[in-house]
C-alpha cells in the first residue's frame, strides 16, 4: 500500500494525539515517528509510534492507526502481538500497549483484537481520537 501525503498527515496527527495523551499522564515521550523525537526502535519485528516511560519507570508502547484500511493488515496484526507481549526484563512487569484509533473505527480494531486472540490481554488499552 503507497501511503499518500493526506493519509500520512491523518497518521501524524494520531500519533500527536498519543503523544499528547502520554503526556498527560506525566509519561515520558523518549522515541516518536514525530517530528523532532528519534525514531522508535524495532519491538519485535515492527517499530511502534511511540515509546514512553511512565512514572513507574515501565515502557510503554503506543500505536496510531487512523482507519484508512490500516488495522487490520498483516503488519498492524504482528505489531498488536509483538508490542502487547513485552515484558520489562527486570521486574516482569509486562508493557502497556496504547492503540489510538479515529473516531469511528474503534469496532473494527476491537473485532480485529479478538480475532488475534487479544482482546483480553488487560495491558492494551484503545484510545478513540476525534
Amino acid at each position: 500500500m503507497i501511503e499518500t501525503k493526506r493519509e500520512s498527515q491523518r497518521h501524524e496527527t494520531v500519533v500527536k494525539a498519543v503523544m499528547d495523551y502520554f503526556g498527560r499522564q506525566a509519561w515520558r515521550v523518549t522515541a516518536a515517528a514525530y517530528e523532532g523525537y528519534d525514531e522508535p526502535s524495532k519491538v519485535g519485528r515492527h517499530e511502534p509510534d511511540v515509546i514512553a516511560v511512565d512514572t513507574r519507570g515501565v515502557v510503554v508502547y503506543g500505536e496510531a492507526k487512523t482507519g484508512d484500511g490500516d488495522i487490520g493488515t498483516q503488519h498492524s496484526r504482528e505489531q498488536y502481538h509483538d508490542f502487547s507481549s513485552r515484558v520489562m526484563t527486570d521486574s516482569g512487569t509486562t508493557c502497556p500497549l496504547y492503540l489510538c484509533v479515529v473516531s469511528g473505527h474503534e469496532p473494527e480494531l476491537r473485532r480485529v483484537l479478538s480475532a488475534e486472540g487479544l482482546s483480553g490481554k488487560s495491558n492494551i488499552h484503545i484510545l478513540v481520537y476525534g
